[in-house]
């Protein structure tokens, strides 16, 4: 990547003079548009774009360990109740590690960088798949996960050793890439109605984002000024999808259950500005999530009571425990 390709570089745009002279527009050389060089960097708005959404995806992850880790409650068993924390770890890994090597790639175009970027979008774009399929379906159990991710990653790993083994082929590349985005997007567009999630209206933004995004990356353009071309465009778009998509992971809930991310975060945020009440902190939480948890008087356990009185019992449980946090609030007030 020194001397061979500056004077590729250097001999591509004395070409692109030529031809902007005679009225030509501009060319792809070795299946790329010409970009003009800032202090080395071959596509540099690509590469500002792509650290950004890095940063974006680590400021996520690290929002989202928190929240689960430090923010919310754990089960009995020490793990969280929220049923798809190590997916999503994992999902964060895995955007990192492409963003990363889209800026690498960028920066300095080369037969390695150009095949672990590519390996690794295909590697993020097959892993979201899967997790678009164990959502949407809310497949909990471990061995019918297995059985989702196998031929999902056999068929990813067969895509890419394709791609750095026998011929890397563009076309081919987008058509699975884009293939495999577009179930993804019909997958979340018709859960998010289905299951009337509380930010379906954020994540059909993101879906109707996304797939207006990958117009840019089917339908190509020169870039202008030597600087944005439609790749380009697509790195900034998924600059605000990547947000949204960011906030929505942070409520997103089980259907039948309460929405422990909302209340909870709210109850911590409420008890923090005073540092004294470590202890009543806690208990609160623990009180509302008892008191969240409990079943409604309509859904009470009637093997237990006769029917007469199950309605009546559920409201007085929920009314005593309504009626003790008041008490704690008023006393750790005085």
């Amino acid at each position: 990547m020194g001397l061979p390709s500056d004077c590729r570089y250097h001999c591509m745009l004395s070409r692109e003079e030529e031809r902007q002279k005679l009225g030509y527009k501009p060319h792809k050389y070795h299946g790329k548009w010409p970009f003009k060089r800032i202090h080395g960097i071959q596509e540099p708005v690509p590469v500002a774009l792509s650290a950004l959404n890095l940063a974006i995806q680590f400021h996520g992850w690290i929002s989202f360990f928190i929240l689960v880790n430090y923010k919310l409650p754990f089960r009995p068993n020490k793990k969280t109740y929220y049923e798809y924390t190590g997916l999503w770890h994992v999902y964060a890994l895995f955007a990192m590690n492409a963003w990363f090597w889209s800026a690498v790639f960028h920066s300095r175009d080369g037969e390695l960088t150009e095949k672990l970027d590519y390996s690794s979008a295909v590697a993020l774009m097959g892993y979201s798949l899967f997790l678009a399929i164990i959502r949407t379906f809310s497949v909990k159990l471990e061995a019918a996960r297995v059985m989702v991710a196998a031929p999902v990653v056999a068929f990813v790993i067969t895509h890419i050793l394709f791609l750095n083994l026998y011929q890397l082929n563009y076309g081919w590349n987008m058509k699975v890439c884009v293939t495999m985005g577009a179930i993804q997007i019909v997958l979340w567009a018709i859960w998010a109605g289905v299951s009337h999630h509380p930010s379906r209206w954020k994540l059909w933004v993101v879906v109707l984002g996304g797939a207006l995004a990958m117009l840019l990356e089917i339908y190509d353009f020169p870039p202008y000024w030597g600087y944005v071309d439609a790749h380009a465009l697509w790195h900034a778009t998924t600059i605000p999808l990547t947000y949204l998509w960011c906030v929505i992971l942070f409520i997103d809930e089980e259907p039948g259950q309460p929405s422990s991310f909302r209340i909870l975060r709210l109850a911590d945020d409420e008890l923090s500005e005073n540092r004294d009440l470590k202890f009543h902190r806690m208990f609160n939480i623990r009180v509302h999530v008892l008191f969240l948890t409990l079943p409604s008087p309509t859904h009470f356990p009637t093997y237990l009571l006769p029917p007469s009185s199950a309605t009546t019992a559920g409201a007085a449980a929920k009314t005593l425990l309504l009626l003790s946090l008041l008490l704690h609030h008023s006393s750790s007030a005085a």
